[in-house]
């Protein structure tokens, strides 16, 4: 309830701020709607409560003609209505083609954090939900596409391609891209990352245990539309030989 209460809440700001009310005057002026007006809609793309349950951080959208990108915006607003206040202004937000929550609170609500562009490659980046500058958390080479901070705050587990290295062979069919693999490190902006899985497997989600000391997470020996990512007890099949999709645990 108290999660769709905060959707309708943003989402009435966000109409008012498209479509505000207009005096009967205006409204005998209306006229077709035209591209230029359909580019200027915002789009709420993420939503998440803050754990005190008394503000929402939440991402808006607004589709930029002259870079053919979305420009991305940063807000935070009390659960009960208000001004929304907008952070981290100097971070470029990173939009995947296919948006998914990146939007996170840290566990003790002193930050607020999202997948921002550093050095041409998404890395997740903080910043205080009173404001102020933004910094990045992690730095991984090939840019990081989903995490989730320790349930006590002081770590954070992410997803992250191997670096690639030069091949041997240009265009060799049927090669696979370097490896989706589980990364954690400290909070700490200068922390090091280490890995969880292997070169061999592709990552496709995390998820910690409770306890902190544990990460679940799911994944294929390939990756795209051929992963098939399944139960933790499922077997290989008898038939085929074929290899197993798995669900694991790492130790964090």
């Amino acid at each position: 309830m108290r999660a769709q209460s905060a959707l309708l809440l943003i989402a009435a700001i966000a109409v008012a701020e498209v479509w505000p009310v207009t005096s009967p005057t205006a409204q005998a002026r209306a006229r077709p709607v035209t591209v230029d007006d359909l580019m200027a809609l915002a789009t709420i793309n993420d939503v998440e409560i803050a754990p005190a349950g008394d503000r929402v951080a939440y991402t808006v959208s607004t589709p930029a003609l002259e870079t053919n990108t979305h420009d991305t915006r940063l807000f935070v607003l009390p659960i009960g209505g208000g001004t929304p206040t907008r952070l981290a202004a100097d971070v470029r937000v990173f939009l995947p083609a296919l948006p998914a929550p990146r939007v996170r609170w840290s566990p003790d609500g002193a930050a607020i954090s999202s997948l921002g562009m550093d050095n041409g490659r998404p890395q997740v980046f903080a910043v205080s939900p009173a404001g102020g500058p933004a910094w990045v958390v992690t730095a991984a080479p090939e840019g990081v596409s989903g995490y989730e901070w320790s349930p006590d705050g002081t770590k954070l587990a992410f997803l992250a391609r191997e670096p690639a290295s030069p091949p041997t062979v240009a265009n060799r069919a049927g090669s696979l891209p370097p490896a989706t693999r589980l990364w954690v490190q400290d909070a700490d902006a200068a922390a090091t990352a280490r890995a969880l899985t292997s070169t061999d497997r592709f990552v496709d989600s995390l998820s910690w245990k409770p306890g902190g000391d544990e990460i679940a997470y799911s994944s294929s020996p390939t990756s795209g539309f051929m992963a098939r990512p399944i139960p933790r007890a499922s077997t290989p099949s008898p038939a085929t030989g074929a290899p197993r999709d798995r669900s694991s645990i790492a130790r964090a």
